[in-house]
C-alpha cells in the first residue's frame, strides 16, 4: 500500500533565526511522504532567501511568497495549495521529532481507517534553557471527537501544531484572519467536529519555543482580546452539545478575566471600558454558577476577584 502523504504547512514571518531548524526537522522525518509548504508572509529579514535556498535542497518543498497578512491569511494560503490526504501545521520557530510522523501512521494504521486525526504531546522550550514536557499518558490512544474537542477547548491540547488533520474533515475550512490569538484553536474544534474518531498518541513529537511574553504580564498586548470572539465562536460551534458548550463557556469567561487583568496590570487606559464591560460580565456569570459544581472554588475566586475587584487587585499585585 502506498503512503498517504501528509502536506506540512509552515508560515514564515520574519523567522530568519529559526526557520532552517524548522525545516530541517521536517527534511530528516523518517516518514518521507510529506509535502512541505512554506508559506513566507512577507517577511522584512532573510527568511525568505532562506527558504530558497532550502527549496533547492528537496524536491518536497514549495514556496509561496506573499505579502504580510498574518498567520492565518499563511496558513490559509499553505492550505489552498495542499495536495496531502493529510493536513499538518509546523510554526517556523518551533521544530519535530526525527519519527513524529511515522510514528503517528503506524499507529493510524494500527487502528483502522476511521481515524480523521491524529493528537499527539508536546514540550515548551523556554529561552532560560527551562523545558516543560506535556504529557497526559492516561488518555487512551483512540478518543471520540467530543473528548478531543474537549481536550481542544481546555488547556490540555490546545494548538492546531500538535494535531494532524484528513483532508476529509478539513475541506473548505480555514483559518479566521481576524483572529490574533486562539484562532488554532477554532480551526481545530471546527475540523474536528466532523471526525469519527481520533487518535491520541503519548508520543512527545512536538518541540514548542515559548516566547516570555505572556496575555496577564508585562508581555499583555490589545490583540489578546481576539481570544474572545474565538472563544465565542467555539462555544457557538459546540452549541449542540450541553457539556461541551458549558466548557467552552467557562474558558471563554476565563480568558476575559486574563484580559481585564492584563488591560490593568499594563495601565492600557484606553481599554479600559472594554475591560468594565468584560467585568460586568464576569459578575454575572459568577453569579450565574455561584453554587453550582461545574466551576471550581478556585475559578470562581478568579471571577468574583476580576469581576467585581479588578482594579484593586492589580493595585495590590504591582505593591
Amino acid at each position: 500500500m502506498n503512503a498517504e502523504k501528509i502536506s506540512v504547512i509552515v508560515p514564515v514571518y520574519n523567522a530568519e533565526n529559526f526557520v532552517q531548524n524548522c525545516v530541517n526537522s521536517l527534511l530528516e522525518q523518517s516518514y518521507r511522504n510529506l509535502e512541505i509548504i512554506l508559506v513566507d508572509d512577507g517577511s522584512a529579514d532573510r527568511s525568505l532567501s532562506i527558504c530558497q535556498s532550502l527549496q533547492k535542497r528537496d524536491s518536497r518543498i514549495l514556496l509561496i511568497a506573499k505579502e504580510n497578512g498574518g498567520v492565518s491569511s499563511a496558513r490559509n494560503c499553505g492550505l489552498d495549495a495542499a495536495t496531502g490526504d493529510w493536513i499538518a501545521f509546523v510554526d517556523a520557530d518551533d521544530s519535530v521529532e526525527r519519527y513524529l510522523f511515522s510514528r503517528l501512521m503506524r499507529e493510524r494504521n494500527s487502528y483502522g481507517c476511521e481515524i480523521d486525526a491524529m493528537m499527539f504531546e508536546y514540550r515548551l522550550l523556554y529561552a532560560d534553557g527551562k523545558i516543560v514536557e506535556h504529557s497526559h499518558r492516561e488518555t487512551p490512544p483512540m478518543i471520540s471527537a467530543h473528548d478531543a474537542i474537549s481536550y481542544t477547548i481546555l488547556p490540555y491540547n490546545r494548538f492546531a501544531c500538535t494535531k494532524v488533520f484528513s483532508r476529509s474533515i478539513v475541506g473548505t475550512l480555514r483559518f479566521d484572519s481576524e483572529i490574533q490569538v486562539g484562532e488554532d484553536s477554532l480551526f481545530a474544534v471546527s475540523a474536528l467536529k466532523n471526525a469519527r474518531s481520533v487518535l491520541y498518541s503519548s508520543y512527545c513529537g512536538y518541540n514548542y519555543f515559548q516566547n516570555t511574553g505572556s496575555a496577564t504580564g508585562g508581555g499583555y498586548h490589545e490583540r489578546y482580546l481576539t481570544v474572545i470572539p474565538a472563544y465565542e465562536k467555539i462555544r457557538a460551534a459546540v452549541e449542540y452539545d450541553k457539556a461541551l458548550y458549558a466548557i467552552a463557556d467557562m474558558i471563554l469567561h476565563e480568558f476575559k478575566a486574563n484580559n481585564v487583568r492584563g488591560i490593568y496590570a499594563a495601565r492600557m487606559e484606553q481599554h479600559y471600558p472594554t475591560a468594565k464591560a468584560l467585568s460586568k460580565d464576569l459578575r454575572r456569570f459568577f453569579l450565574r454558577t455561584l453554587f453550582g459544581k461545574r466551576v471550581n472554588l478556585k475559578r470562581k475566586a478568579r471571577f468574583f476577584i476580576f469581576g467585581f475587584l479588578p482594579r484593586l487587585f492589580c493595585l495590590l499585585h504591582k505593591s
